[in-house]
């Protein structure tokens, strides 16, 4: 519907529209929904009973509005581990007894071992999906939907990871722009923090880190704003 009006249609190419990802906490008074979780809320800096939805948004100069979206569901760390137990991957005895009398510390296990496990089953995200792999499933349906569309990427910090920028960048030959903070490091090619192929672009909010996107402002030395969430735009055409 949008797609089919002028004011609202997607606008790709230079200077046109952007295409971004982030999630977000739908707070509710009580728990007893389904997929409901105890989120940690960085807006309000407290912990609040939440679903936590993953949406891909497309925004140019006159409009802004969710593509896509799917709800974020709490893992099943059992069955994450039931899993990886038939595949032969080693859960520690000790953990997997005491998951009920020493739950965090089982989940912080778990956890970990799921980072390492999936690089050697990576079929595991079956069992459980992360909010990075909701986000990349989201985004490749729509490159599949618009394969000759040309438009670059924005993305919230929670997903600016090397992984995905990698599948933004070779799989689908786009660039992109993704948030970190002051005291998170860059490392490309040879460990060295940036290159030339890089170009540093600074932002107080997504909107602002779209617009620069847009626009392909020049870098902002680092020292002006030290404490300035650092966008990065990757150059791959």
């Amino acid at each position: 519907m949008l797609h089919s009006k002028d004011a609202t249609r997607f606008k790709f190419g230079k200077d046109q529209g952007v295409v971004s990802l982030d999630n977000s906490l739908l707070k509710h008074y009580g728990k007893c929904f389904d997929n409901i979780y105890y989120h940690y809320d960085y807006v309000r800096g407290c912990f609040c009973w939440s679903h936590d939805l993953v949406t891909l948004y497309y925004s140019d100069d006159q409009t802004d509005y969710p593509i896509d979206y799917q709800l974020w569901e709490s893992p099943d760390w059992e069955a994450v581990a039931e899993f990886f137990r038939g595949k032969d991957y080693t859960i520690n005895q000790a953990k997997w007894d005491n998951r009920y009398k020493e739950p965090q510390k089982w989940r912080n296990y778990i956890r970990s071992r799921y980072r390492s496990g999936r690089k050697k089953h990576p079929e595991v995200v079956e069992v459980y999906k992360t909010k990075l792999h909701i986000g990349e499933i989201l985004f490749r349906k729509f490159c599949e939907q618009y394969p000759d569309a040309d438009f670059p990427v924005a993305l919230d910090s929670g997903y600016t990871s090397a992984e995905f920028c990698e599948i933004i960048r070779k799989d689908f030959k786009k660039d992109y722009v993704g948030s970190l903070w002051d005291d998170q490091t860059i490392f490309i090619k040879r460990n060295r923090p940036y290159s030339k192929t890089w170009s540093l672009l600074f932002a107080q909010t997504m909107q602002e880190a779209e617009e620069n996107l847009r626009c392909k402002k020049p870098a902002i030395p680092i020292e002006e704003k030290k404490n300035t969430p650092i966008l990065i735009l990757r150059i791959t055409k």
